[in-house]
């Protein structure tokens, strides 16, 4: 019997969300995840950045990987700094204030508890 699973999972891979989540829901599977902020793509340091500098950045193995997924999720810049600055508007709402790396865990933590 599997007790738990691990996988990838963030606001820009959502795989999970096909059927997996669903499935270990059912068949009360626990999931731990990784990847949350992307490598640190989903967090402050990238707000802003214009996207050759932050092509620059992926200075590991580790984050030319979650470049991929995002990447896959969309190749457009803007699309991405907008999430970015949606996470930061979203954090700056909450007592006390939060970054775009920990709303971006909170919001992965939320998919986990429905």
């Amino acid at each position: 019997e599997i007790e738990a699973n691990q996988v990838q999972y963030s606001l820009v891979d959502r795989r999970p969300e096909v059927r997996l989540l669903a499935y270990c829901r059912e068949k009360r599977i626990k999931l731990t995840v990784f990847g949350v902020v992307g490598g640190g793509l989903l967090s402050d340091s990238f707000l802003g950045l214009p996207k050759g500098q932050a092509m620059q950045r992926l200075d590991s193995v580790s984050r030319r990987m979650y470049w991929s997924s995002l990447q896959r999720w969309s190749s457009d810049w803007d699309l991405f700094q907008r999430l970015l600055g949606t996470l930061q508007d979203i954090g700056k709402r909450k007592t006390p204030p939060l970054n775009v790396a920990a709303v971006a865990c909170l919001w992965v933590l939320r998919q986990l508890d429905d």
